[in-house]
C-alpha cells in the first residue's frame, strides 16, 4: 500500500476525526472510502479496463500485427 501525504484545513481535520470517531474506523480508512466513491462515480482513474490491465505486455508479442495480411491464416475463416 502507498503512502500519500497532503495538507488540509484545520476545520476538515476536525471533520474527518468526527466522522471517522462516529464510525469506528480511521480517518485513513475514512479518506480511502472517499476518494474510492469519488472515483466509482466518475469513472475516471479506473484501473480494470482490459487495455489498462494488459498495457504492460504491448510491443512485447512477436509475429504479424494483422494475421490478415497472410491468406494461409484466412483458410476456412467463416465457415
Amino acid at each position: 500500500m502507498a503512502t500519500l501525504t497532503l495538507k488540509i484545513a484545520d476545520t476538515l481535520e476536525i471533520r474527518l476525526t468526527e466522522i471517522a470517531r462516529a464510525r469506528g474506523i480511521s480517518k485513513s480508512e475514512l479518506v480511502r472510502g472517499a476518494i474510492v466513491a469519488l472515483l466509482d462515480s466518475t469513472g475516471e482513474g479506473s484501473a480494470n479496463t482490459f487495455g489498462h490491465l494488459v498495457s504492460d505486455l504491448g510491443g512485447r508479442l512477436e509475429g504479424p500485427g494483422d494475421l490478415s495480411t497472410n491468406p494461409e491464416h484466412m483458410v476456412g475463416y467463416g465457415r
